[in-house]
């Protein structure tokens, strides 16, 4: 099927679908967590070494709302915050195995939703 459509728009529908989908998966699993906390959870397993600023900064959002999100996950216990071993005044964010366990669900959730 030809489209006559930039690639930057199709790559651009294709997220939102997807988005989308996993979102409504994620709601009919009545998973705890949101595709935004999903996708911090999954920077945060590849990378130990970021803080909040680092996350706002990839996920192009506002410091507020990435802040909304990490309390969440830190009220469900899927995220600790630790003082940064170089400059005591930044906190680095790591995974819990609780965060590591409920980011494996989400994924194997992810995968079920493009296979459909």
């Amino acid at each position: 099927m030809a489209s006559n459509q930039p690639l930057g728009y199709m790559l651009g529908r294709s997220l939102r679908v997807f988005k989308n989908q996993l979102t409504a998966e994620l709601r009919n699993r009545q998973t705890a967590l949101t595709f935004e906390q999903f996708v911090i959870l999954h920077l945060l397993s590849s990378n130990d070494n970021i803080i909040q600023q680092d996350l706002a900064k990839h996920m192009q959002k506002d410091k507020s709302i990435i802040v909304r999100q990490i309390n969440g996950l830190l009220e469900g216990h899927y995220v600790e915050r630790l003082t940064n071993k170089e400059d005591k005044r930044k906190r680095n964010l790591i995974l819990t195995k609780a965060g590591y366990e409920i980011l494996n669900e989400m994924k194997k959730i992810a995968t079920e939703v493009t296979q459909n």
